[in-house]
């Protein structure tokens, strides 16, 4: 039986920051990129954590979220919670408005898992910390499309069972290609670099 067990914030985003680092993906962490943010039309946005080089640009949002037990027998895959708030996905519109053409907004859902995770569950698994992480990517498009509301009072939406692996797409290396625009497929990457050799977002200062 694979056990999830929850995914405190700065833990998920460490783990996907050495998924990154570990596919020589690069990328930026909001707190380095926050004093080259556009300033205008954007106050009162809720933050974004990681912008990666791929094709188009990705405006990530990472979300720890637990993963249910697997059936008895191993025959069903197990329950994994997808939920966001309204705020998460108008936030991530926004700021794929503000940055402009060639930025698409992201959720990166990561599962910290007891054990490694048999194929076919998540997009991509890997090995950090100790522990074992699923990880699954959808464009914020891809989500909005699917969403269903789970709370009114809470203002959260998530996704049915077995609509998020359906529409995850993964981060598999340099220049594989752009995602399908239903939200599937894999994203390569590109980008531009600064004369330290820094990689740093079109449209942004060098770093």
């Amino acid at each position: 039986m694979m056990r999830g067990l929850g995914c405190a914030k700065d833990v998920c985003e460490r783990a996907f920051e050495a998924y990154l680092r570990a596919r020589k993906l690069p990328y930026i962490r909001v707190d380095e990129a926050k004093r080259t943010l556009p300033a205008q039309g954007t106050g009162g946005l809720k933050s974004f954590d990681f912008l990666v080089a791929t094709t188009p640009r990705l405006i990530v949002e990472v979300k720890g979220r637990a993963a249910g037990a697997r059936a008895r027998g191993g025959h069903r895959s197990p329950r994994l919670e997808s939920w966001v708030t309204d705020d998460d996905v108008e936030g991530l519109r926004a700021w794929e408005g503000a940055l402009g053409e060639g930025f698409e907004g992201a959720f990166a859902f990561v599962y910290r898992l007891t054990t490694q995770p048999p194929d076919g569950v998540y997009q991509e698994v890997f090995a950090w910390g100790g522990a074992w992480y699923g990880l699954h990517m959808v464009t914020v498009r891809a989500y909005a499309e699917r969403m269903r509301r789970r709370s009114a009072a809470w203002r959260t939406v998530d996704l049915a069972p077995g609509v998020l692996p359906a529409c995850s797409c993964g981060l598999k290396g340099w220049g594989e290609g752009s995602p399908r625009r239903d939200g599937g497929g894999s994203l390569g990457v590109s980008g531009g670099f600064s004369r330290s050799g820094a990689w740093h977002a079109p449209g942004f200062p060098a770093v």
